[in-house]
């Protein structure tokens, strides 16, 4: 079809059908002399970021020290799954490779109905369900 001129939109995963923010472009090109490892849980000013955001909108704090920054939240997700020794509970609706991720950490799955009403939010209440 792109070939007869027709616009086609990839939703692959990974795949943006958007070109990157300007102000994304500028700040890799103003900082594309950097080339050493930044450290293993994020830089500062990106965890205190997450800090603040989760205080502010989620009224929920945190130690600079239990925030870590990582490549993507499936990694990092997977990773956890591969270190945490229990039942794994899994939110529904959820992204697709959640279950599969379980499964190859040898760790047993349940899944949690999360509700529109909540804010697709995990509550006490369905916890206790």
């Amino acid at each position: 079809l792109s070939v007869r001129g027709r616009a086609i939109v990839i939703f692959s995963f990974g795949q943006s059908p958007s070109p990157p923010m300007d102000i994304a472009v500028r700040a890799l090109q103003e900082n594309a002399h950097r080339t050493g490892y930044e450290p293993v849980k994020g830089i500062l000013p990106l965890r205190k970021a997450i800090a603040r955001a989760h205080a502010e909108r989620d009224g929920l704090h945190f130690e600079l020290d239990n925030i870590v920054v990582g490549p993507g939240s499936k990694e990092l997700i997977f990773l956890l799954m591969n270190v945490f020794n229990g039942d794994i509970i899994l939110p529904s609706p959820a992204w697709v490779t959640y279950g599969p991720q379980a499964t190859l950490s040898g760790s047993s799955s349940v899944l949690m109905e999360l509700r529109e009403e909540d804010g697709w939010r995990v509550t006490p209440e369905i916890l206790a369900e």
